[in-house]
């Protein structure tokens, strides 16, 4: 029931329907999003699409191939409209054995409890939770705003008169501003810069992107920040502020732009999480709430080569 297709053989159309009528759906799945994430992807899918589940790969490892989550797309999986955990189960057993490492991370709607079974957690030796944090926008625009921090609030009152909040509608302009603020800084080289460009353009394309910039009172572009926006989710996938933005609080001027404008709405807010504390408190401050997802690893490599890994993986965080 479940067939492994390289990319060339997977149907887009039927791909794509899938991915847009799923209710644990999410625009990283769309071919458009994965065929710019990553160079490599195959999938397993069962039969007529019902369910699908990306394979994003590559080489690194020379002696094998390796699964591994793509830039700008926090989670994967299995996708579907009824699945359960047990069909989850046979996706996972699916995969075929030549790809000897997996690091992958599953979304948060997979089932990993099989209630036929007592409540057992499934693959208990291969996955663990991973932070997420969301906002619902299913309340008042008042509630919302009092979820902020009060000195973020505070600061928003004050600072407003230097907030001009606009539409982008370029992914340059948002790749070139992050990359003259941020570039150096975190030594991202021309190929990430043109990977992240080509998944910002493919989402206009397709209109699954909103992205907006905080303007200072000289017009000058001091904060640009990106959502995708598919599945009653607005996913900040990318963006920053510049030093002269941080003064203003342009960045929480923006999410408050987001929140206002669809509030009281199913619409939820996904910052996109992360495991750094200082980054999870300022998610927490802006009224998020923790919505976990799964991380899935598998290490089936020589334990030479499987040693030689885990260390340069130590070294390098």
């Amino acid at each position: 029931m479940i067939s492994y297709l390289k990319r060339k053989e997977i149907n887009d159309q039927l791909w794509n329907t899938t991915v847009q009528k799923a209710k644990n759906g999410l625009p990283y799945f769309y071919t458009w999003h994965l065929d710019n994430c990553c160079k490599h992807w195959s999938a397993l899918v069962w039969e007529e699409y019902k369910f699908i589940m990306p394979l994003p790969y590559n080489n690194k490892l020379l002696i094998t191939k390796q699964l591994f989550q793509p830039i700008l797309t926090q989670q994967l999986g299995i996708i579907g409209n009824g699945l359960t955990a047990n069909i989850a189960e046979q996706f996972l057993k699916n995969i075929p054995p030549y790809f000897k490492y997996i690091n992958i991370q599953l979304h948060h709607k997979t089932p990993t409890i099989d209630t036929n079974d007592k409540g057992t957690t499934l693959w208990p030796n291969h996955i663990h939770t991973k932070d997420n944090y969301v906002i619902p926008l299913d309340k008042e625009e008042e509630i919302l705003i009092k979820g902020l921090n009060r000195e973020i609030r505070r600061n928003l009152r004050k600072l407003a008169t230097k907030h001009n909040i606009k539409p982008i509608n370029s992914a340059q302009i948002i790749v070139d501003f992050y990359f003259k603020q941020f570039g150096k800084k975190l030594n991202l080289s021309l190929t990430t810069r043109q990977t992240i460009f080509n998944i910002m353009d493919a989402h206009l394309k397709h209109n699954t992107i909103e992205i907006y910039g905080c303007y200072d009172n000289e017009e000058q572009l001091c904060c640009a920040t990106a959502f995708l926006h598919s599945h009653d989710r607005l996913i900040s996938i990318f963006g920053g502020p510049s030093e002269a933005g941080k003064k203003i609080y342009a960045m929480h001027a923006i999410y408050a732009h987001v929140i206002k404008k669809y509030a009281n709405t199913p619409k939820i807010v996904d910052f996109m999480g992360s495991e750094i504390k200082g980054v999870a408190f300022w998610m927490r401050s802006m009224g998020g709430i923790l919505q976990p997802y799964f991380k899935y690893e598998v290490d089936d490599l020589p334990r030479l080569i499987s040693f030689i890994k885990h260390r340069k993986w130590k070294v390098s965080n």
